[in-house]
Parts: C-alpha cells; sequence; structure tokens
C-alpha cells in the first residue's frame, strides 16, 4: 500500500492497525490515524467512519474492513508524511491478541522453582505475525525479586532470538521488580515461528534476589509444538 500509493487507490482492504492519535469527530464520522505496521511506529494510514466510534482515544488496536479513497498529504493532521485515508465499512476494537489472533496454542503449564521462587512457562501462543509466551512469577521471598525480560530468549540450534515487550493494550509483561509476596503475570513478544516447527527451548537468565544474588541458575524449559516431547525444564 505505501510502496505505490497512488496504484492502490479504490482498491478494498483488510488489515489490522493501532491507533496512535485521538479521534477527531466531525459532521461526517470519525477520522483517526493508526500505524499499520503497529510494532515499529511505521506505515501511518488515516481512517475514516461514517459514525461516531466510542472510547476511540489511543493506543487501541483495529481490525478494518474498508476502501482506499486517497493518498494524503503532509497537510493533513495525522501523519508529516504521505500516507493513505482508507474509509471503513467494518471496524472491529479490539486489543493485541485479537488483532493476532493465536493459529495455535501450546499448553506447557510447568513449573520450575529455585530458592523459593517459582517460574511457570503457561503457554506458547503460535500467531501469523508473532510468537507470544505467557509466563506467572511467584515471590514468596521476603525481599524484591528483579525478573527483566532482557534474559528471555528463544533458542533453536545455535540460534538465540531476543524477546521483546509487546506495544500496547492486550498483553501486559510481567514488571521488572517482583515484590515480597507477590505473584506477576503476563506475556512477551517473539518473531513468528511455524507451528510446526522442532522443539525449541525458552531460557530466562539473569534473575536476582539481593541475599543470594548469583546463585540463580538459567530457567529452562523445553517446548515441543508437536506434543511428541513433553515439557521438562
Amino acid at each position: 500500500l505505501h510502496t505505490n500509493p497512488h496504484q492502490v487507490v479504490g482498491l478494498r482492504v483488510d488489515l489490522r492497525a493501532r491507533v496512535y492519535a485521538p479521534a477527531i469527530v466531525d459532521a461526517e464520522g470519525t477520522v483517526f490515524c493508526a500505524w499499520v505496521d503497529f510494532d515499529n511506529d511505521q506505515l501511518p494510514a488515516q481512517f475514516r467512519v461514517s459514525s461516531a466510534v466510542p472510547d476511540l482515544v489511543g493506543n487501541e488496536f483495529i481490525w478494518v474492513v474498508g476502501s482506499v479513497t486517497r493518498v494524503t498529504t503532509s497537510d493533513d493532521w495525522c501523519s508529516p508524511d504521505a500516507s493513505l485515508q482508507i474509509d471503513v465499512d467494518r471496524l472491529l476494537v479490539t486489543d493485541r491478541v485479537g488483532a493476532r489472533p493465536a493459529v495455535f496454542v501450546v499448553p506447557v503449564d510447568q513449573t520450575l522453582e529455585q530458592h523459593g521462587v517459582r517460574v511457570t512457562l503457561d503457554r506458547v501462543e503460535f500467531a501469523a505475525e508473532e510468537l507470544r509466551v505467557f509466563v506467572t512469577i511467584e515471590n514468596p521471598r521476603n525481599e524484591m525479586f528483579s525478573a527483566f525480560a532482557t534474559g528471555l530468549r528463544i533458542e533453536i540450534g545455535t540460534v538465540e532470538i531476543p524477546a521483546t515487550v509487546p506495544i500496547g493494550v492486550g498483553i501486559e509483561a510481567p514488571r521488572g521488580r517482583v515484590r515480597p509476596g507477590t505473584v506477576e503475570r503476563g506475556g512477551f513478544q517473539f518473531p513468528p515461528l511455524d507451528p510446526n516447527s522442532l522443539p525449541f527451548t525458552v531460557r530466562w537468565q539473569g534473575a536476582v534476589a539481593a541475599s543470594i544474588a548469583g546463585q540463580f541458575a538459567d530457567w529452562v524449559w523445553i517446548v515441543d509444538p508437536g506434543g511428541v516431547v513433553q515439557p521438562e525444564g
């Protein structure tokens, strides 16, 4: 769409995006702008709906079906760069999981424990555009437990794929510092993997508690989308 914008005017589109500016309501309906490449805040588009859209204030995910009506210019309010205006026929306001629904889920549900701290790899979700890993961290200790996402990765042979914190509503990452006696839950994002892939490793390292600094080993899970290899850590 953005490579040759003038050539796609009049075409039908079915796409997902993330709103980045509050909607403006006028006599003709609602206008708002969203990133089509919402992982990188790129490929802006301007959307027009013929009715009011409640609660569309920014950072929501949308799934739209509509038509490209024109190429916008730098004079348009939503972007300093040329983009597209899309007249929307169908609009679903959703979250990240709704915009990128899982096509396959591996319910791992395996807990590993070190020094009283319990970390559970709850499940792995395969979507067409991304992989999501959900974890639960239980900290029964009387001190803070640091659990930052920067140490979480997937390993496939010698290839290491680091996790990123998902952008936008729908998936919250556990906070990096888990308070004493609390439980944190959340998910992380990876590039997409084939649900028919071979078993892979989920490794998390860098856990710290002040009184036992350096004593946590890596937390390691084996995930087999085919279900042949049982989850093990």
